[in-house]
């Protein structure tokens, strides 16, 4: 085992930092194969259309449905633009919070490009993570952990 530092979200690092940061980390990761066995690349996308489709409510709104109908059409996109292979293994959470930093120098920690994915795609996960992020963790009782995800896509919203 190895001993990490503190999440990125406390190195006091710039956001252009952090996000050249995760990318180089994703790079990284995407580079580690793929388990043996049927590939499923439309899950994630499926699953979070889902989420968001149950837990969003016209009756109880937590955000408008301008929000929710874009989540949802980012979702559609996520999922129609699947294929195995582009499937890689990764974390499915990756921010400043999930970013440990590396205290001693080693192989496989050092610096890397940009993800190398078109920014459209990044934009929709984006959103879609932080839409369906919101409305879950709103849904369970936590909303001042999930509000402020939905008022920030409520600025975001195209």
């Amino acid at each position: 085992m190895e001993g990490l530092g503190p999440s990125m979200d406390r190195l006091d690092l710039r956001p252009e930092q952090q996000i050249n940061a995760l990318c180089a980390t994703l790079a990284r990761a995407w580079q580690v194969p793929l388990p043996p066995g049927p590939v499923t690349p439309h899950g994630k996308a499926r699953g979070l259309h889902t989420l968001i489709t149950l837990t969003w409510s016209a009756a109880d709104p937590l955000c408008s449905r301008r929000v929710v109908d874009q989540a949802l059409e980012f979702a559609d996109r996520r999922s129609a633009d699947a294929s195995p292979e582009r499937c890689v293994v990764v974390h499915g959470e990756p921010h400043p919070g999930n970013a440990l930093q590396v205290t001693d120098p080693r192989e496989g920690a050092e610096s890397a490009m940009a993800s190398g994915l078109d920014e459209e795609s990044i934009w929709e996960w984006g959103f879609l993570e932080r839409v369906s992020t919101g409305l879950y963790a709103s849904g369970f009782g936590a909303t001042s952990l999930g509000m402020p995800y939905l008022r920030t896509a409520e600025l975001l919203v195209r």
